[in-house]
């Protein structure tokens, strides 16, 4: 006599987590940043929504752009890989892309920040900010050949206050 036995339970989605060293050498700008809006837009055909939340730049640890510059980070709702940002909060962010932000490797690119005494919640619990300012000097931003590429971009904010990109007219 044969059973069968199903199990119908909810399946979760997995991060594989990354070394610190892979999680700064992926992301363009890491920065220290309020939010200041979360936004859920519509509900797609697989039952994920967008999400659209705003914040303002209030320590930069790498990349270029400036000290209270509001940017745009996308991301995804319902899901659970996707870091859920509440607003009026601080983060450690690790961020990629350009013009609006991706959130690099899901919630290990999103670490609270605790201002009091400046540590990191999340999956940044157990670094301090000496660690993860050592691995960003070790971590040069680009390559070779794009530095010569980069250096004629200028980063400002638009007239939305949100970050624009502008390029150099070389005289």
């Amino acid at each position: 006599m044969m059973f069968f036995v199903f199990s119908f339970a909810p399946a979760h989605a997995m991060v594989n987590l990354m070394s610190l060293h892979d999680l700064v050498g992926s992301s363009d700008l890491i920065v220290i940043a309020k939010i200041n809006s979360v936004h859920e837009m519509k509900i797609n055909q697989e039952g994920f929504s967008n999400v659209s939340s705003r914040a303002t730049i209030k320590k930069m640890i790498k990349g270029n752009i400036g000290k209270e510059t509001r940017i745009t980070i996308r991301s995804y709702g319902n899901i659970t890989i996707s870091p859920t940002l509440k607003e009026s909060q601080y983060y450690v962010l690790f961020l990629e892309g350009r013009y609006s932000y991706k959130i690099v490797n899901g919630p290990q690119g999103a670490w609270l920040y605790h201002q009091d005494d400046q540590t990191f919640g999340g999956l940044g619990t157990g670094y301090t900010m000496e660690d993860l300012q050592r691995v960003v000097a070790e971590n040069p931003p680009f390559p070779e050949p794009w530095n010569e590429y980069l250096d004629n971009i200028v980063t400002r904010p638009g007239r939305d206050g949100h970050a624009a990109d502008l390029f150099r007219i070389q005289e």
